[in-house]
């Protein structure tokens, strides 16, 4: 297990735990391949321009 101290935005609106994939790649963090992607909805219910979500820490 890792420990990073960093300041950190919360959301308490996101329907998930998300991180940055530049920030977790920076610090050294293990990305694993999700068995499925995930779709991302913008609270108005459009899909996010960034896309999925294909990988896990």
């Amino acid at each position: 297990m890792k420990t990073v101290e960093t300041l950190a935005l919360l959301d308490s609106g996101a329907g998930g735990v998300f991180i940055d994939q530049r920030y977790a790649i920076q610090q050294g963090f293990t990305m694993n391949a999700l068995d499925r992607s995930i779709t991302v909805f913008n609270v108005d219910e459009t899909k996010n321009k960034k896309g999925t979500i294909n990988q896990y820490i």
